[in-house]
């Protein structure tokens, strides 16, 4: 009984665009390619269930039309039977916090859409599933009477959640707020949403954040990305790298490359720290393409956009 486990694919339009055909949105692009890598993997390890930990869509109070088309093509095409194929409903999919509002319904045909807290029997497997909560200590005080209950009847237990974490990583830091990761460590696994970075969480545990399934922006720069496979009776969890995406980099003046075919799809941020580098970078062919950040001693006259 194999799960394909995906988590925070944030499908959406945003701003930016393929440079091969400027009129396909880069996010849209992405959210298509990954509807067929989740097929192939889907395929070759015999899943018949799909896992979305949340924050599907980006967009609190509508999802644009090309988003909607492409993920629900994507869905038909996987064709996930809907009996254990859970979907959480994650912060990115909320109206309101209360969660009594939110986008989850449109995929009620391809999954068991969870808005709040629920409990899956399957054989001696309880699955303990938690969509983004209003409250993080009245949630943590739910987990951890949950999971001590079918720990304690017997019960492997998987949790299935969209929350923080008290010590995951982020970008910004470490996070000192959320769920203590002692009560998330009482599940015999934990595959998480809501945290981008991939990562396993402090403690002893075998909790995870899955993680997004490509970088997202600069915050995600250098992230490994994947997918998880977790089997629904022995809880054996595998983790699936994902490759092939555009990426997002950070490179020096004199290391950039030359010509759009090198450039590729990846997105580059380049840091200029002299007058003389603003200079040199503005002249460089593919300026427009690429994302200077002017370092703060640089001078106030330096240009600010392409000449």
């Amino acid at each position: 009984m194999k799960c394909l486990v995906v988590s925070d694919l944030q499908a959406t339009e945003g701003s930016e665009r393929l440079r091969s055909d400027r009129t396909m949105p880069l996010q849209r692009w992405r959210v298509g390619r990954l509807m067929a890598d989740l097929a192939r993997h889907m395929k070759e390890r015999g899943c018949h269930y799909l896992i979305d930990l949340g924050d599907t869509t980006n967009e609190r109070h509508s999802v644009p039309t090309g988003t909607i088309q492409t993920l629900m093509r994507g869905l038909h095409e996987l064709a996930p039977n809907p009996l254990l194929s859970i979907k959480l409903v994650g912060n990115h999919e909320q109206h309101q916090k209360t969660g009594l509002a939110h986008t989850g319904d449109m995929y009620a045909g391809y999954h068991r859409v969870i808005a709040d807290r629920e409990v899956v029997i399957v054989g001696k497997t309880a699955i303990v599933c938690a969509a983004f909560p209003e409250s993080d200590a009245e949630l943590s005080q739910w987990l951890d009477t949950t999971l001590d209950k079918f720990n304690a009847d017997g019960y492997k237990t998987l949790l299935l959640g969209h929350f923080q974490v008290a010590g995951s990583k982020m970008a910004g830091g470490t996070s000192d707020s959320g769920v203590p990761h002692s009560v998330v460590n009482k599940a015999t696994v934990a595959l998480l949403g809501h945290v981008h970075r991939p990562q396993k969480l402090p403690g002893a545990g075998n909790a995870h954040y899955v993680g997004s399934p490509f970088q997202q922006n600069f915050g995600e720069f250098g992230e490994s990305k994947r997918l998880a496979v977790i089997d629904l009776v022995t809880l054996e969890l595998e983790f699936i790298p994902l490759t092939g995406y555009p990426v997002y980099r950070r490179l020096s003046l004199d290391a950039l490359p030359e010509s759009p075919e090198q450039l590729g799809e990846d997105r580059i941020e380049v840091t200029l720290n002299t007058d003389a580098e603003v200079d040199a970078f503005f002249k460089h062919p593919l300026a427009g393409m690429l994302t200077p950040v002017v370092a703060p001693q640089v001078s106030e006259s330096a240009p600010s956009e392409p000449v």
